[in-house]
Formats: structure tokens, sequence, C-alpha cells
């Protein structure tokens, strides 16, 4: 390896280095303005008795695919109720009965 070919590498490790120290010293800062994600409002369901699933693992601040890994690993089955072959809804009701029981498990 050349000498220049060295040095560049050497400044390119350094330069990582400097980086990586304001990396630590704005982790090691309190969070300011840092938005934090909020789930839908429950007033936009206010009207609906029955949500897809979507909607439910939305209303708890989940994914689309968190939300149906919930309903086939068994954990939303027992609310869930299955109006045809391909439409699975959520009673609102029962979410929130299930959301105030996981409150109280913690």
């Amino acid at each position: 390896m050349s000498c220049d070919n060295c040095k560049k590498t050497l400044e390119i490790i350094e330069d990582c280095q400097r980086q990586l120290k304001e990396v630590a010293k704005v982790l090691r800062e309190e969070p300011k303005n840092i938005p934090v994600y909020e789930p839908p409002c429950m007033d936009l369901y206010k009207d609906r008795v029955l949500l897809k699933i979507t909607e439910a693992g939305a209303m708890c601040g989940m994914s689309r695919s968190t939300a149906y890994q919930m309903l086939y690993n068994g954990e939303w089955s027992e609310i869930a109720i299955r109006l045809s072959e391909r439409s699975i809804r959520i009673p609102l009701k029962s979410l929130m009965e299930w959301i105030e029981q996981k409150k109280d498990e913690r």
C-alpha cells in the first residue's frame, strides 16, 4: 500500500471517529422535540361497532403485520368475528376490554 493510501485511510478513520463522538454526544443529551407516535384517536371509530384488523391494530399502535400476527397467534382470536371466508372484524367493545385487561396485567 502506498503512503498516500495510508494517509487517506487514516483520515477516513479519524473522520469516522469524530462523527461517532458527535453521535454519542447527541445520544447523551436530553431528548428534545422528538415526535412520539400516537395511535389514532378513539373518536375516529366511535360510531363503528366492528373494526377491521388493521384498524384495531392502529388503535393499539401496531403495524398491519403485527395486528394480523395478533389474530393468527391466538391473542385476538377469542374476540374476532369471522363474517365470511375473507372478512374478519373485531368488535370495538371487545377490543377496549382487551386493552384494559392488558393494562391490568402490567
